[in-house]
């Protein structure tokens, strides 16, 4: 089972990428990949779930008119798209 989660952060201060770095926090002890951008598969329950949305939404309601998120439901299965190999395989490690 896992879930995704997804971000935009828009320009200003503290950096995004500060800003990116204290929202991957959310996550830090669960399994993760980053195929794209800003597009995270991570392995998680449904508790996990509404863990790391609370710590999502800590970080944006500190950040309101620079972050806005997405979290999925709790989900299974595979995944289509065109990404290298090596993704794959780190897709799904955490998805099957």
């Amino acid at each position: 089972m896992h879930i995704v989660v997804s971000w935009d952060i828009t320009d200003g201060a503290p950096p995004r990428s500060e800003l990116s770095e204290s929202l991957k926090e959310a996550f830090a002890g669960h399994s993760w990949f980053r195929p794209l951008t800003t597009y995270y598969v991570i392995k998680a329950d449904e508790a996990a779930r509404l863990e790391i949305y609370e710590a999502l939404l800590t970080v944006a309601e500190a950040n309101p008119d620079r972050i806005n998120f997405v979290v999925s439901p709790v989900m299974q299965g595979a995944y289509l798209g065109f990404l290298p190999q090596t993704s794959w395989d780190k897709i799904n490690k955490r998805t099957l």
